[in-house]
Formats: structure tokens, sequence, C-alpha cells
């Protein structure tokens, strides 16, 4: 009997979404660490079933609640999903059942890849279903609009990653050198014991392209490369990202950025990422880079170490008038940090958002390994004590 996973497709998207904002990493549930959700459902399911076949899982069962369909629509669903699989919707009063069995995972991520190609051929097809729209619901934005916000921090003068169109081709006989490409944005890695020693990219005269590429090469150097894969788009965008943006977005960045401005840099590190593990017979695995901690904070007593975190945290909250956090304990590995957090009948109270904010900032004044947990209190006056001096 073959095995089978079952998901839950919009109960999946719900826990993602809400990880964006109270996790830095690992978003999505097990299995679906290589998921990445678009308001394009097609694509979306695409993503998601790439993401189970390099988890070696290759008959999946999809449950769509809820979401009416039209019949141009399921025939294109179909189309696609037959090329790569044995493939059924089983329709029961607008909650659709999708079977997708004995999955060929090298077709599946042929049609995954030239997803694009297809939809401009078949431009007519509505595929953009209301995903949980009180939620998550986005205006529609032009692509030069976003990047228009970007260009604000893009002021480099020299790039100094960009090789010319014939140099960059010499690299693709050199040892060690892994290159990723489409039609106007080329990236060569070289790749030594996983790790990222040098990276270089051409691209058509276009200033904009040129300047993130040049920035993104920086970032990622020295890094592992399933940490640049994993979150080297990421924190491009995060680096770049102008304060006034949120002003103009609605809604969670991120996605929307990565999947407007950087989304064919996110496709070539992905296509680079699993050639390299086809290359040296490797398997998928979860991520486990993270940076040092620095020494100081290393070889700081622990008694010390708590007494920083209490000034910091009231700094913290002096700053963003809040005084819902107290300390509660730092573990012996000295990242771990929990927090009691006092429960606010605010309706703009936002836990996540406040400790996702708090994180960043005790990162930034202590250590930028520190990690925060919390328990919520029912009654934290008994409790206020925790955050006086030592």
């Amino acid at each position: 009997m073959k095995k089978v996973i079952k998901i839950n497709y919009f109960q999946s998207l719900k826990e993602y979404k809400l990880q964006l904002v109270s996790k830095l990493r690992d978003f999505g549930p097990n299995n679906l660490q290589l998921w990445v959700p678009n308001d394009d459902i097609i694509l979306s399911l695409l993503s998601m079933v790439f993401s189970l076949s390099q988890n070696k899982f290759n008959n999946v069962d999809i449950l769509l609640e809820n979401e009416p369909m039209q019949p141009n629509y399921l025939l294109s669903l179909k189309k696609i999903f037959f090329k790569f699989s044995r493939f059924k919707i089983v329709n029961n009063k607008q909650i659709y059942n999708l079977q997708i069995l004995d999955i060929r995972p090298n077709v599946l991520e042929k049609t995954f890849n030239n997803y694009s190609k297809y939809i401009q051929k078949n431009q007519k097809i509505n595929n953009n279903l209301n995903l949980n729209k009180k939620t998550f619901e986005r205006k529609k934005f032009d692509l030069r609009k976003i990047e228009k916000f970007y260009h604000i921090n893009l002021n480099k003068k020299k790039n100094y990653h960009f090789l010319p169109l014939n140099l960059f081709n010499k690299l693709k006989n050199k040892r060690n050198y892994y290159i990723s490409e489409n039609e106007n944005i080329k990236i060569a890695l070289k790749i030594k014991n996983g790790f990222i020693i040098e990276g270089k990219y051409n691209y058509k005269n276009d200033s904009f392209h040129n300047n993130y590429l040049d920035k993104f090469i920086e970032l990622i150097n020295n890094l592992p490369l399933f940490e640049a894969y994993e979150h080297g788009v990421i924190k491009l965008e995060y680096l770049l990202r102008p304060k006034k943006i949120t002003k103009k977005i609605d809604g969670i960045i991120a996605p929307l950025a990565i999947n407007k401005v950087f989304f064919n840099l996110q496709k070539l590190m992905r296509n680079l990422w699993i050639d390299y593990l086809k290359t040296n017979n490797l398997k998928q695995s979860r991520n486990f880079y993270d940076i040092d901690s620095n020494k100081k904070w290393i070889n700081l007593k622990k008694k010390l170490k708590i007494k920083a975190i209490k000034q910091v945290l009231t700094n913290f909250q002096s700053k963003n008038r809040s005084n819902c956090l107290y300390f509660n304990n730092l573990n012996k590995d000295s990242i771990k940090l929990t927090l009691d957090i006092e429960k606010n009948n605010n309706a703009n109270f936002n836990i996540s958002a406040i400790l996702l904010k708090f994180e960043k900032y005790i990162r930034l004044m202590l250590d930028r390994r520190i990690e925060v947990f919390y328990n919520e209190l029912k009654d934290s006056n008994k409790l206020r004590k925790k955050n006086s001096p030592i």
C-alpha cells in the first residue's frame, strides 16, 4: 500500500502566515520548509508538492475547503498536474480533494520552473483565488512601483561582483563553480565544503538589478549555500526595505516584494541549490546554520548577563511605551531567553509582533544569537519584582 501524506492547504497556509510574525526562520509545517505560498494558487500548490517530494513524499492528498473554482481553472490545474503525476480532483460541494499520486520529482521540478512560461501562453486563465480575504487581502501593485521603493536604498557607484558576459561564461568550465541563469540574470557561486567563497553575476544594462545583485553577493559571501538559498533573498529584501514602504503597502511586505521584485533571484538560488545537491549526491536536510555568539557575551558571568538583559528590557519598553514584558529565565546556553508577558485586552496588542521586535532589539544590543520565548501571565503583579535590579 502506498504511503500518502494528507495536507489541509488553508490550515498549512494559516500556520505559515502566523509564523511569519512569530519566527525568524523555518517557516511552515514539517515537510513544507521549501514551500513558498503564492496568491496564484496553482503556483502555490506546485511549490507545496515540490517541497513534499523533496522530503520523499511522492503520494499527496491535499484538501482545499470552501473555494469555488471556475471550469477553465480546474482544467488548467489538471493539465499542469497531469504532467508529473496521476492526478484526480474529487469535488464535494466546493470542497476539493486533490489526489496527486506517483509523483515524478524530475518532471515536477521542470514543470515548477517553467510555470511562468505556461502562464504567459495562457493569460486568459484566472488563476487568482481568494486566499482568506479578510486576513491577507492585498492591493494589486505594479512591479515598477514596488521597485521604486527599493531604488531609494541602492546608491552603489561600483559593482564589484559584476562580470562581462565573455568572462562570466569562462566560469562554467572552472572547478567548484555552480551556475544558475535565465534570460536576464546569471549567477555563479564558487562552493567549497558547502560554503560560498566567491560569487559573480551578469545582467543586461539595468542599474537597479545590477545594484541589488551586487549587494546580494556581498550578503551571501562566506555563508553556507543552504543558508544563502533559504534566507539570502529574505535578508536582501529586509536590508533594502525603506521604512516608508509600510505606509504604501498593506499586509506582510516580504512575500509581496520577493514575489514581485526579487522572484527571479529566489528562483535562481533554488535551481542552484538543487543542482549542488544532485552534483554531490546529497539529500535534502534541515538548515542548522546560525551565527556565532560574540566572545564578550559568552565570557560574561550569568548574573551579569541577566542584569544586562533586564536593563535592555527596561530601555526597550520605555522606547516602545510598553510595560507588559518581564524577565523569567536565561537558559544555560545563554541563547534561549524566556519572558513572562502580561495579557493585554487592547485590540491592537500583538504578542508576536512585540516579541519579534524585542528579539531584534536585544540581538542588536547584546548578542545576535539570543532567541526569545514567552509565558503568558494571568496575574503579573506577583512577578513584577523579576524586573528589579539584581
